[in-house]
């Protein structure tokens, strides 16, 4: 569960989400980002810190540099498998509440 509150926060920034989209169609590096978004080295550099964590994106050396690029697999594993736990965690707390906004259907309604 941690794992996929992780993937959801990384996904909770326009920044990040930025740099996503643009390493969906390439391999970047971090100075290759920053004059992109215009934004400081260190700031992608943190950005990038919190997506790699995340296992969002995955790095390779080129030489002296470092290319960022989206985790494919990441994205699959939480979109498909990871999502039944999260729904089957929250699936009988929401039926609880269900009930309790409709007492009539679980015996639970009284008639004066």
């Amino acid at each position: 569960m941690d794992k996929i509150a992780e993937f959801y926060k990384a996904l909770g920034d326009k920044t990040r989400l930025q740099i996503l989209k643009m390493l969906s169609t390439q391999e970047m590096c971090v100075n290759e980002i920053s004059d992109r978004l215009n934004k400081s080295q260190p700031a992608i550099s943190h950005h990038l810190k919190i997506l790699k964590q995340a296992g969002l994106i995955v790095n390779n050396r080129d030489g002296k540099w470092i290319k960022y690029c989206i985790n494919v697999n990441a994205f699959e594993n939480i979109l498909q498998g990871e999502n039944e736990e999260v729904i089957k965690s929250y699936a009988q707390p929401i039926q609880r509440v269900l009930e309790n906004l409709n007492p009539e259907k679980n015996g639970n309604y009284r008639q004066d």
